[in-house]
């Protein structure tokens, strides 16, 4: 008789192994980190801004605390960034008259201090030019 077959299992259900603390936790850090590569993966397939990055979390049911280390975290990457946001949706819809373009991106949670200062910059790199 082998020895596995004398061995005896301290665990009969796999129920028994994940309520132990230490296993909880590896799983929820396992979860976690999965959690933060495909946030990263989302912004890094496009441009949004702070608002639509919030939406998704909120979608994938992520803690709120959490959610906010991931928003900190994307924008001190440069993921998030509602200025370059908005400069991008201003040059994406340049036959549109400036009001519309305004409330589209307020509607998108843009403030209107990045609004305005995306139209600045835009304008001061066309004198540039």
């Amino acid at each position: 008789m082998t020895e596995n077959n004398n061995k005896e299992f301290k665990f009969k259900r796999i129920e028994d192994l994940l309520s132990l603390p230490e296993v909880k936790a590896e799983l929820e850090r396992q979860e976690s980190e999965g959690t933060r590569q495909k946030f990263f993966n989302f912004l890094l397939r496009r441009l949004v801004c702070r608002k639509r990055a919030e939406l998704w979390l909120k979608e994938k049911r992520v803690d709120e605390d959490y959610a906010e280390i991931l928003l900190e975290d994307a924008e001190s990457a440069g993921l998030i960034n509602d200025l370059e946001y908005a400069k991008g949706f201003i040059l994406g819809h340049e036959r549109w008259d400036e009001r519309k373009i305004k409330f589209e991106l307020y509607k998108r949670g843009v403030s209107g201090n990045d609004i305005e200062d995306a139209f600045y910059e835009l304008e001061q790199e066309q004198e540039l030019e």
